[in-house]
């Protein structure tokens, strides 16, 4: 199963001796995203491992190269071949579309 080279998660990466491929696993740190978290495979780009248990946000561009049980759950294995900090994203008020009109007149 293969997904080709996108954006495949907005996530932190943090050490996991125990349940990844590679040592290392990456999860949202935002409360108001729904991106996917998973394992990643070995090797990870070296630039990344500045971020590793920072808690730094990063859009993390890669593959999704299959799946795995860890931890009695199943996780997308994944390889990152490249990734950008980048916030969380919040949420906008929404605004009532005669204030929009308003503002363009």
């Amino acid at each position: 199963m293969t997904t080709g080279v996108a954006l495949v998660s907005h996530s932190i990466i943090y050490l996991d001796q125990f349940g990844s491929p590679s040592g290392y696993q990456i999860h949202s740190p935002c409360p108001q995203e729904c991106l996917g978290g998973g394992l990643l495979v070995h090797p990870i780009p070296d630039e990344l491992l500045r971020y590793v248990d920072t808690g730094t946000p990063l859009l993390l561009y890669g593959e999704v190269v299959g799946v795995t049980l860890a931890y009695n759950f199943w996780f997308p294995v994944i390889r990152i071949d490249c990734a950008r900090e980048s916030d969380c994203i919040v949420n906008v008020e929404p605004r009532a579309w005669s204030s929009i009109k308003r503002l363009y007149q």
